[in-house]
């Protein structure tokens, strides 16, 4: 595991101590001083501002895992390089730089899409406030998505696995008889399970078209995993969607806490752009109707309230379970403080 320290931009942070950059008893106490802070992935350049804004108050120290040091350094205090795609690796490797620094982190943060799994994960292990692994999981596996929604009769699209968990695609004759049993038809969206930027997203309109996508991903399978750090299982995935043509497209940014909305912005999406649908830009807020947007409104408060519903079940499902084991040990007790005859 290789560790550096770097240092801050004056721009984004007051004036730096001796301690930013220094020794490694600086960077300790530098770390004691503030609130340390462990960012997964950086993402690209475009998120410079993002970054700029959490370091710039000055009381965080920030750790930033990643593959290797970039564009981020004058806003990171210490890199903890880690090339890993596995999990439980990772969470290794972050306690490991927990137990030679000293430092005990408050929080773990990933706004990069590529970083939320390995987030959640780290967060969870360190008993941290964060999304649920198992949650994250379905959020970015996009044909887990896909099932989940079918599963609860939430309208979505009707979905295929083209590559992946056993899953080969022989010749294109393999591919339609695929396609039949499916019912499903052209025209078909290919994209990726896991990924982010329309990588590998595709419009397709014929099964020679689509045989000829799933071979090129195939192809590049290698390069994905090494552009984006990816567990093989998940760069291996592949699927095929059918396409929705004629109503309006829109993005849901929301926040909810214990089951309820705190935050929702509604932007509309312009007609994307030729066979891999780049974006062209949107409208916040929205231009269609009040109608419209009453009813957007309304699926993603339901939404909200069903996830309410289904963790106050899990919780009354383990009061339940509590309560047997409890029972059980006071008939232990009981049975142990009886007299003998």
């Amino acid at each position: 595991m290789e560790v550096a320290g770097a240092q801050r931009s004056p721009i984004a942070s007051p004036p730096a101590s001796p301690a930013h950059g220094g020794t490694m008893a600086a960077r300790v106490q530098a770390a004691e001083a503030r609130t340390p802070l462990l960012l997964v992935k950086t993402g690209g350049p475009g998120r410079r501002r993002l970054l700029q804004s959490l370091s710039a108050p000055g009381n965080l120290y920030i750790v930033c895992m990643s593959e290797e040091r970039n564009w981020a350094d004058p806003y990171v205090d210490e890199w903890l390089m880690d090339p890993t795609t596995d999990h439980e690796q990772g969470i290794a490797r972050v306690q490991q730089f927990m137990r030679e620094r000293g430092i005990v982190f408050q929080g773990v943060l990933s706004y990069d899409e590529y970083g939320t799994e390995l987030a959640a994960h780290i967060a969870a292990a360190l008993k941290l406030p964060g999304i649920r692994p198992e949650n994250i999981h379905v959020i970015r596996n996009k044909l887990a998505l896909r099932q989940l929604c079918q599963r609860h009769g939430v309208p979505s699209p009707r979905t295929l696995r083209l590559n992946g968990h056993g899953v080969v695609v022989r010749s294109e004759q393999h591919l339609q008889q695929m396609l039949a049993e499916a019912g499903m038809a052209f025209p078909l969206v290919v994209k990726p399970t896991h990924g982010a930027g329309k990588y590998a997203v595709r419009r397709v309109d014929s099964a020679a078209e689509m045989f000829k996508a799933i071979v090129d991903f195939r192809d590049n399978v290698d390069a994905f995993i090494k552009r984006w750090v990816l567990p093989r299982d998940h760069a291996e995935g592949l699927f095929a969607e059918t396409l929705l043509q004629g109503g309006p497209e829109v993005d849901v940014d929301f926040v909810a806490s214990r089951g309820r909305l705190v935050f929702m912005s509604i932007n509309e999406n312009r007609t994307a752009i030729g066979p891999g649908f780049a974006e062209a830009g949107g409208h916040c807020p929205p231009t269609f109707s009040a109608a419209v947007y009453e009813s957007i409104c309304q699926l993603t408060k339901v939404g909200g309230k069903q996830a309410k519903r289904k963790k106050e079940r899990r919780r009354r499902r383990q009061r339940r379970r509590a309560g047997r084991r409890d029972t059980k040990k006071t008939g232990a007790r009981a049975r142990l403080k009886q007299p003998e005859k």
